[in-house]
């Protein structure tokens, strides 16, 4: 019953959609002027002002690599956790901690040691993941 629902929304959807996109007009667009970007415009300053750029030194370049330690953790394991609940109340299945915490800091792991695009990655990850696993438990 579900599965006919699903697909008939999804039908739905994607006539509904071609339709919209035969109502809309499309212009076409002309790239001949990127060629005339002037780069000596990027940084363009007054000749009485500085930029007040400086050279990072080999150790402030490490401090900026990938590590994104305990808010990285704190936002993985949010992340983890979230993913765990929605895929429970989606399937109906018991609350098990021990899954919980494994998924919980496994994330936390992750996304301590990953840059900070890594542990949007990866919370966004978990959530999408488990979504998907628990609407495919109900759906077969």
């Amino acid at each position: 019953m579900i599965k006919q629902k699903l697909t008939a929304l999804f039908a739905a959807v994607v006539m509904s959609s071609a339709v919209l996109a035969d109502d809309l007009t499309v212009q076409p667009v002309s790239f001949s002027h990127a060629n005339a970007f002037d780069e000596s415009k990027v940084f363009e300053i007054a000749p009485n002002q500085s930029l007040n750029a400086v050279e990072l030194s080999e150790s402030q370049m490490k401090e900026t690599e990938g590590e994104f330690g305990p808010v990285g953790a704190v936002i993985g394991a949010i992340g983890g956790a979230a993913g765990y609940m929605i895929e429970c109340t989606i399937k109906d299945c018991d609350f098990d901690t021990l899954e919980f915490l494994e998924r919980t800091g496994s994330s936390a792991v992750a996304s301590s040691v990953m840059g900070p695009a890594g542990v949007i990655w990866t919370f966004n990850g978990n959530i999408a993941y488990s979504s998907a696993k628990g609407v495919y438990y109900r759906l077969k």
